[in-house]
């Protein structure tokens, strides 16, 4: 199979992020903290679902 090669375009910006994607996003901090509580939770029930196997 033959490779491509990768394209080179210089019309892009990349900002660095501020490590909270919420905020980046343009939440407020009130919701950015309530949307990481709810990610963290979903992970957490997730991780323990399939290690019960109650899937």
């Amino acid at each position: 199979m033959k490779q491509r090669s990768p394209k080179i375009t210089t019309d892009r910006t990349i900002t660095m992020g501020s490590g909270d994607i919420f905020i980046d996003l343009d939440f407020s901090p009130t919701d950015s903290r309530i949307l990481k509580l709810r990610a963290q939770m979903i992970t957490t029930l997730t991780k323990f679902i399939a290690k019960e196997g109650l899937t």
